[in-house]
């Protein structure tokens, strides 16, 4: 039976390199006791403008370099839109690390990102056509592009679940008795 589980890292066989994990504290019917360290990557779901997913995942992995595991690209139905029960999917991009403390790393980074956008654009719906777009200061090209490659983002998912419940929701562990 599984009697507790906690959080934990530890480091990998082939690349030393520290990881999240679960710690599943067993107790047997005879009253003997185990443990069972289980990998786990810890992850959050960022949206961004359609059809700029590939070109974000390459920027996210190389802006993240060392706190990404993975980026996968998957489908799920959005909780947020207006129309969710008609079984609307939208893409996401689901971030993977490989610890906690890289995806509160990266997370803490994207939070304003996604904050400055999401006013952004309310205060654009509020004054589209209301005043002159004047330009402003000449900026290098590469400054632009990150800015504009930054406004593709436009929220983060599933970032405030904590890791064991993240873990328990989406492993397909089984113990008991049959």
């Amino acid at each position: 039976w599984l009697l507790n589980m906690a959080s934990s890292t530890m480091d990998t066989r082939d690349t030393k390199r520290k990881v999240a994990c679960v710690n599943l504290y067993f107790i047997c019917e005879d009253g003997g006791t185990f443990k069972v360290q289980h990998p786990f990557s810890p992850y959050f779901l960022l949206g961004v403008k359609e059809g700029t997913a590939m070109e974000m995942e390459g920027y996210l992995r190389r802006r993240f370099e060392g706190h990404i595991a993975d980026i996968e690209h998957i489908t799920k139905e959005d909780l947020d839109l207006k129309n969710h029960l008609s079984g609307v999917k939208q893409k996401f991009l689901k971030m993977k690390f490989f610890t906690v403390q890289d995806l509160m790393e990266v997370k803490k980074e994207l939070q304003p990102i996604v904050t400055r956008n999401k006013n952004k654009q309310e205060s654009t719906i509020f004054t589209d056509g209301l005043f002159e777009q004047k330009e402003g200061p000449t900026r290098s090209n590469l400054t632009v592009k990150l800015q504009e490659l930054e406004d593709n983002i436009t929220f983060i998912r599933e970032f405030d679940v904590p890791y064991h419940v993240r873990f328990a929701i989406d492993s397909n562990t089984r113990c008991g008795l049959w």
